[in-house]
């Protein structure tokens, strides 16, 4: 159930060695490796062994093609969320990391840079000052998420306004009207992870009446 796995050019007299590994597979045991820039019709030759203790077994091989990136790979793509009216979020969409890629011509996030390998894009208009970005429903290969928000009048000409690593961004001071970006990847920099989830922009309930001091709620006292 421990394995490495290791993958080569060229024949059995003349081999070159493309890429090892040894733990990468989802459940952090066996071996996962995930490529590009390989030769069309080349052959590739496959070594695998098991991982000390001479503990022999038996494993099945899969080779596959990553599905294209999603629509909102880059910033220009990006899709527009619902803004709801209060937390429950009502609307949603939904979105993966799989296949994506790193964004050029955008300012790196402040956290989890590492992590942006794989960033994917949403927008949407603040209709409050403030906003709560929330991602649920997280599954993949690598679930631990990181949010970006970022504010400017397109992709060329972004400001990140906060960054997060974790699933729920909480911002405030936004401007009402204005079109906002969100940059959404995983945090592990291990190519071919991935994460699926659902995306959720929501609005806070307003502050109670006796908010500020000048608000005080009057107190009856009891006899």
């Amino acid at each position: 159930t421990d394995g490495g796995m290791a993958i080569y050019r060229g024949d059995c007299n003349t081999m070159t060695l493309i890429e090892c590994d040894d733990d990468d597979s989802p459940n952090g045991n066996m071996s996962m490796i995930t490529r590009t820039g390989l030769t069309p019709g080349s052959t590739i030759f496959i070594r695998f062994w098991e991982y000390g203790n001479d503990a022999p077994g038996t494993f099945g091989i899969c080779v596959t093609f990553p599905p294209p990136p999603p629509a909102n790979d880059n910033c220009a793509g990006a899709i527009p969320a619902p803004v709801n009216p209060d937390l429950a979020c009502g609307q949603t969409v939904t979105g993966t990391t799989q296949s994506a890629t790193a964004s050029t011509g955008v300012p790196a996030p402040t956290c989890s840079a590492t992590g942006v390998n794989d960033d994917v894009w949403y927008s949407f208009v603040a209709n409050n000052a403030s906003h709560v970005i929330t991602l649920t429903n997280v599954t993949g290969t690598s679930t631990g998420m990181t949010l970006a928000l970022y504010s400017g009048a397109g992709c060329g000409a972004l400001t990140q306004v906060q960054c997060i690593a974790g699933n729920t961004l909480i911002v405030s001071g936004l401007t009402t009207g204005q079109t906002y970006y969100v940059r959404v990847y995983t945090t592990t920099a291990t190519a071919g992870l991935y994460a699926n989830f659902t995306f959720c922009v929501g609005t806070p309930p307003p502050p109670p009446a006796n908010d500020n001091c000048s608000g005080a709620v009057a107190v009856t006292v009891n006899p």
